[in-house]
């Protein structure tokens, strides 16, 4: 799990970090626009992994997606009764667009699930042998040279995708460490930013251009920033070891971290900045009114949890929540075996 999260914290704490050096000094923006106004040659390069996967998702479903691009894009109006399937065996079936969506993204998820459980089958009889110790000696050598081979490694597939899920369960089946799977996850990271630095170069606009090589500078100061140094390089891995434990406790702990960071904390973000940045001046002044009483919020929520009583409560609910886990597990037989561990191990890494 923790090395699941791995790409998550990263993100999380370079976003906090390059946020508000971008509002107040903009070196992205400046840095990018003055490269992307530089002259710029076109070039294209194909996937491995759509050469293979494309012909059989084009039998299932191929859409238009340069209809798609006009819509997006306010060329195009997306009229009723207007299709964006050109062909496929979905789209000869007499229905909306939408309930072809669905039923795609089920195949997708099954696909997926199967996928993942395959793999680390696969992945537990190839490297839980002599091969286990050959990689763990090759990935020994230097953390640097483990971010370069994740770089070139998603440059080549162009999927940042494909690498962080191989190195999940070979991080859980022990045939990589942490700090390892960390390197590569960063230099995965980084060379997921080449697929869309090489289609804005093959578009010839700057203003594609700009936004890609924001996308690259912000993962390369990212690294630069949260990497060499050790205090940074062990936050990051002690956020995600955290999140880990506290999933191990409890499980629903990781459905709550997804759905604060993906839907509360963007909803509430987008909130705050359309009503900073209405036409209405009191719209205005009630979304800075409201963006300083969610801040004050965070800060004392935050000195709560360190200095007040809100680790020990959080602690406290974790460990009830693993014993009614358990209790439920055992049946509650009266011998059955303790839960709590004499003496906890130490982890390094631990918040």
């Amino acid at each position: 799990m923790a090395a699941a999260t791995v790409h998550d914290m990263f993100n999380i704490w370079s976003v906090a970090v390059m946020f508000p050096l971008e509002v107040v000094f903009h070196p992205l923006e400046r840095l990018s626009r003055a490269l992307a106004n530089a002259r710029i040659h076109r070039g294209n390069f194909t996937s491995p992994i759509d050469a293979v996967v494309d012909p059989f998702t084009d039998i299932l479903l191929d859409i238009d997606k340069n209809r798609v691009y006009e819509v997006a894009s306010g060329r195009k109006l997306c009229e009723h009764g207007h299709t964006f399937i050109k062909s496929g065996a979905l789209g000869r079936v007499h229905l909306r667009d939408g309930s072809i969506g669905v039923i795609t993204v089920a195949i997708g998820l099954v696909t997926l699930i199967c996928s993942l459980v395959t793999l680390v089958r696969m992945l537990a009889k190839v490297f839980l042998g002599p091969t286990k110790r050959l990689l763990n000696h090759a990935l020994q050598y230097n953390a640097y040279v483990n971010i370069l081979a994740g770089t070139i490694v998603t440059f080549a597939v162009h999927s940042s995708t494909v690498v962080t899920s191989t190195l999940t369960p070979m991080a859980g089946l022990g045939v990589i460490t942490l700090e390892q799977a960390h390197a590569i996850i960063l230099g995965s990271n980084l060379g997921t930013t080449a697929t869309a630095l090489l289609a804005s170069l093959v578009t010839g606009r700057s203003d594609a251009v700009a936004m890609a090589l924001v996308h690259f500078f912000f993962n390369l100061l990212g690294i630069a920033i949260f990497y060499p140094l050790p205090f940074f390089r062990h936050l990051v891995l002690r956020s995600s070891t955290a999140l880990a434990h506290c999933s191990a406790l409890w499980p629903l702990s990781a459905v709550i971290f997804l759905v604060m960071l993906f839907l509360f904390v963007p909803a509430i973000s987008l909130g705050l900045v359309y009503m900073c940045t209405a036409s209405d001046g009191t719209t205005v002044a009630l979304g800075y009114v409201l963006s300083v009483l969610v801040g004050m919020n965070c800060a004392v929520f935050l000195l709560w949890y360190k200095f007040g009583e809100g680790r020990r409560l959080w602690h406290t609910l974790l460990e009830r929540k693993r014993m009614e886990r358990e209790l439920r597990k055992y049946g509650g037989n009266i011998g059955m075996p303790t839960f709590v561990d004499p003496e906890p191990e130490p982890s390094e890494y631990e918040l």
